[in-house]
């Protein structure tokens, strides 16, 4: 029987969206379908109508006249008529004809912050998608940003909340903090996550439990450090952002 994971509101235009999703950039099929038995509902990338599908737009398409093109060919890809989540993936604008990491300088283009968010809207406007939204990370906790969101009713989702043991990520900081651990042992759970079918179903069982708020506090504490470092995908280029007052 398939593990039952509450939900929240995102919105009056978004569906209900399942608390805990699942990356799909390195799962096999396998492992997806695995998953979905087990009881997840919230991917990246999925193919049924109760599954809660998130999509993302990518830097080269990161320019008003471009984004609702691009959310056409997702779902043209995906098969579907309509995203539950569409998201900057990253606020940078390249371009198309970046085909290296780092990337280089000239590949690099001006972003306007404001208008693309204005295609996003559009995106939303049309029924493309039910919600556009913002992530966020425990080492990089950005509270000034989650605070202003609280008070305009937009829900904030935590971007790979432990970091992730990979060799090829090197971001497994939180995962190894000696704190997570000593949280995880203290209530018989592993801070540990992974795609085999084990650890995917322990990290659905999470809902008949929860942190102290002497616990909590204690994780808000956690040195605060961006986990990507810019020059690993950026190169070392002196990048200047301008935004306008009040955005």
């Amino acid at each position: 029987m398939a593990l039952m994971v509450p939900k929240v509101s995102i919105g009056a235009n978004g569906r209900a969206m399942p608390v805990i999703g699942m990356g799909t950039a390195s799962l096999s099929p396998e492992a997806m379908l695995e998953a979905i038995r087990i009881g997840y509902r919230h991917f990246d990338t999925a193919f049924v109508d109760e599954l809660f599908i998130t999509s993302k737009l990518w830097c080269t398409s990161a320019e008003k006249d471009l984004v609702v093109p691009a959310i056409k060919k997702s779902l043209g890809n995906l098969q579907l008529e309509y995203l539950d989540l569409f998201l900057i993936h990253w606020p940078l604008r390249l371009s198309k004809e970046m085909r290296q990491i780092p990337v280089p300088k000239e590949d690099l283009l001006p972003i306007d912050i404001k208008s693309l968010w204005e295609g996003m809207e559009e995106c939303q406007n049309m029924g493309l998608t039910k919600a556009i939204g913002v992530e966020m990370h425990p080492m990089w906790q950005q509270k000034e940003l989650v605070d202003f969101c609280k008070t305009k009713g937009i829900h904030v989702t935590a971007y790979s909340p432990l970091g992730a043991i990979s060799t090829s990520k090197r971001n497994n900081q939180t995962v190894a903090s000696s704190l997570v651990e000593e949280i995880a042992k203290a209530h018989g759970k592993t801070s540990a996550q992974s795609g085999n079918k084990k650890r995917m179903k322990e990290n659905l069982m999470i809902f008949d439990w929860a942190l102290s708020g002497e616990e909590l506090n204690k994780l808000t504490q956690l040195p605060q450090h961006k986990m990507l470092r810019p020059s690993s995908f950026l190169g070392s280029h002196d990048l200047v952002l301008e935004t306008e007052e009040g955005i």
